[in-house]
């Protein structure tokens, strides 16, 4: 599976040291340059940053430049920051499975142009269903914690059904 992914799953996944999910779970995970200059951009000592410049040195998280490098505006992302817009080019471009995102109009945007999408909480259950992780809700929490938004909706939907695969 090949992914592109904007700087929020990223940041995320760094500050959980779960970072490394996105390699295991695609062949291929790349990021525009706007993104790159958006992850790097943390003074040094920032939470999750040596993840991220691990995976960068790894060379699992490659940059991919739009072939395209159209204005925002004529691509019809001008609502959006330009990581998660050049994110989402780059997707379609790019013809990528999947978009990792976690910003709410970055999604409906990517869902109404056929693309498939998923957050942070997508990858941590997924890494969760192909036996990864053991559990995505301590980890969601813990994210949560140190300054990610989740909804209580959405880690009731993780709780309840980790409860009923436990049983």
């Amino acid at each position: 599976m090949r992914a592109v992914s904007d700087a929020g799953p990223l940041i995320h996944l760094s500050w959980i040291d779960q970072l490394r999910l996105l390699a295991h779970l695609s062949e291929e995970v790349n990021i525009p340059p706007s993104v790159r200059d958006e992850v790097l951009a943390a003074p040094a000592g920032t939470l999750g940053m040596d993840r991220i410049q691990q995976a960068f040195a790894e060379g699992w998280l490659q940059v991919r430049r739009l072939a395209d490098p159209m204005p925002l505006t004529v691509a019809g992302t001008d609502a959006l920051g330009r990581g998660e817009a050049e994110a989402m080019l780059l997707a379609e471009e790019f013809k990528a499975d999947l978009l990792i995102t976690d910003d709410a109009l970055a999604r409906a945007d990517a869902m109404r142009r056929g693309l498939a999408v998923v957050g942070t909480v997508g990858v941590l259950t997924q890494a969760r269903d192909e036996g990864f992780i053991h559990a995505a809700l301590p980890l969601l929490l813990e994210s949560r914690r140190l300054g990610e938004w989740i909804s209580e909706a959405l880690l009731r939907v993780v709780r309840e059904n980790e409860m009923e695969q436990s049983t």
